[in-house]
């Protein structure tokens, strides 16, 4: 009796394993999409990130001509751009894209607003499925989806970084 029940026990810890190795691969399966954007997405952040701890403070003011935004005042610029972005994608009104980070000159202070940006989409992205990628979404007066957007993000995000290289 004894033996009967332990090897009962022991097939419904297994069952419930392997149920649940089951549901965690089908839910990542389901999140292919959002996942190949996170890396794309994560490989600018990466570059941005470096990009902003790496250049001496001094150079945060550098305009290769007068007519261009500095280096500093790109980072906060991103910084901004990312928080609308985001929010848009998470259903919330459209922000001003302009709130003021790139106004700021200390490195400190732009590599604080920057990473607050990626945090902020990285938790937007997170909780993000493949079946919310399709819902729809207004930015500058268009109509788009979630994908739109944060493929938008990920592609302005490069564009910066482009302009800072």
């Amino acid at each position: 009796m004894k033996r009967a029940f332990t090897t009962g026990a022991l097939l419904v810890v297994l069952a419930a394993g392997a149920a649940q190795a089951q549901a965690q691969q089908k839910a990542s399966s389901m999140n292919m999409t959002v996942m190949g954007m996170s890396a794309v997405y994560n490989i600018n952040k990466a570059y941005l990130l470096k990009t902003a701890e790496q250049v001496p403070a001094e150079m945060y003011s550098y305009k290769p001509t007068p007519e261009v935004r500095s280096l500093g005042a790109i980072l906060g610029h991103v910084a901004d751009s990312q928080k609308m972005f985001c929010a848009v994608a998470e259903g919330k009104a459209q922000p001003n894209e302009d709130a003021g980070s790139d106004k700021l000159t200390d490195k400190a202070a732009i590599i604080k607003v920057l990473q607050d940006s990626f945090s902020y989409c990285d938790a937007v992205i997170a909780k993000t499925t493949d079946a919310d990628l399709m819902a729809p979404r207004t930015i500058f007066g268009m109509k788009m989806n979630v994908a739109g957007v944060l493929t938008l993000n990920t592609s302005h995000d490069g564009e910066h970084y482009g302009n800072l290289v």
